[in-house]
């Protein structure tokens, strides 16, 4: 009998052992997150959505960190939400060329008549292409990039997003084309064209036709895009 109280007592004891253990094991402790390439104004929401009800968090902006103190069973959710989303954006490299279609007998064909009747003579049936501009422009995902074109004549704003492991990489979520017209109360920006697309890995251009009032002849845009 008293073999079998020395074995219950420590059992006992063990179990208490066990429990404090446990519980020290789950206490809230610190950790501190250094946001390398986002700010932690992205974070800061996401981050106190996931936390315990003992959880705190303290935000430096100034230094781009912020320390969690929290159960280490939440930490460790906290620490896969900052390897998945702290990462660079992705970088695209767009080419934009605005193109004037016609028949006009005078008009200078683009240096690449030849390639341009090939890609557009199935849609159009233009005798020559005038190139306005040709610019590139580098820029990130979900980034509102705003730039002028043909000395200024036109001006466009475009937004992307990459579509990771499905088959259309690049989603153009904004572009669109205003040219700046002056009247007799100045100069004012007239919008003329707005698209949203998908840039396929089969599909190499995008572009669209639009009757431009100020020449008479057709403005074509056209776009590439690749990931970089």
């Amino acid at each position: 009998m008293k073999r079998l109280k020395i074995v219950f007592a420590g059992v006992l004891v063990f179990s208490i052992v066990s429990m404090v253990f446990a519980q020290g094991a789950d206490e809230p402790v610190s950790k501190t997150y250094k946001v390398r390439y986002k700010t932690v104004q992205v974070f800061e929401p996401l981050v106190k959505s996931m936390l315990s009800s003992r959880g705190t968090v303290t935000v430096s902006p100034a230094l781009n960190m912020i320390v969690v103190r929290d159960r280490p069973s939440y930490l460790t959710q906290i620490d896969s939400l900052f390897l998945q989303f702290d990462k660079p954006a992705q970088q695209f490299l767009f080419s934009i060329r605005l193109l004037l279609g016609s028949n006009d007998p005078k008009a200078h064909s683009a240096s690449d008549s030849t390639a341009l009747h090939q890609l557009l003579d199935p849609l159009y049936t233009f005798s020559c292409y005038e190139e306005l501009d040709k610019v590139y422009i580098h820029t990130e995902e979900r980034s509102q990039t705003t730039f002028d074109a043909a000395g200024g004549q036109f001006s466009v704003t475009l937004v992307a997003d990459y579509v990771r492991g499905a088959g259309a990489p690049i989603c153009l979520r904004q572009f669109s084309l205003g040219e700046y017209i002056r009247d007799v109360s100045g100069k004012y920006l007239k919008p003329i064209y707005a698209t949203t697309a998908q840039l396929q890995e089969s599909i190499q251009y995008i572009f669209t036709a639009i009757k431009h009032e100020t020449t008479g002849k057709t403005l074509i845009v056209l776009i590439t895009a690749r990931a970089i």
